[in-house]
């Protein structure tokens, strides 16, 4: 695979993890902790779309995917990161 001139080697290391680690059982529980999450939000009684949990899981994704959110691939899974990222934007 050629590694293009203008990405930090650091995101290629993130993006090839996230190609790796992004498994089918890592998208179900990651999802079912969001809907989870979004859940607790909606009984709070703030307003949150149908589709919160969707949009919390993909813009975690493209957090770590762009480099707009840390993520260190060699000291931790990415189910456990995207969990902490979920949990800090739906936490007061």
């Amino acid at each position: 695979m050629e590694r293009r001139r203008d990405v930090p080697s650091h995101l290629t290391a993130v993006r090839r993890a996230l190609d790796e680690q992004y498994t089918d059982a890592v998208r179900t529980c990651v999802h079912g902790y969001a809907l989870h999450r979004a859940a607790l939000i909606q009984r709070e009684g703030a307003p949150a779309p149908e589709d919160y949990a969707e949009d919390l899981v993909h813009d975690a994704i493209a957090g770590l995917w762009l480099g707009t959110l840390p993520w260190n691939p060699a000291r931790e899974h990415l189910l456990r990161r995207l969990c902490q990222i979920i949990y800090a934007r739906t936490s007061a």
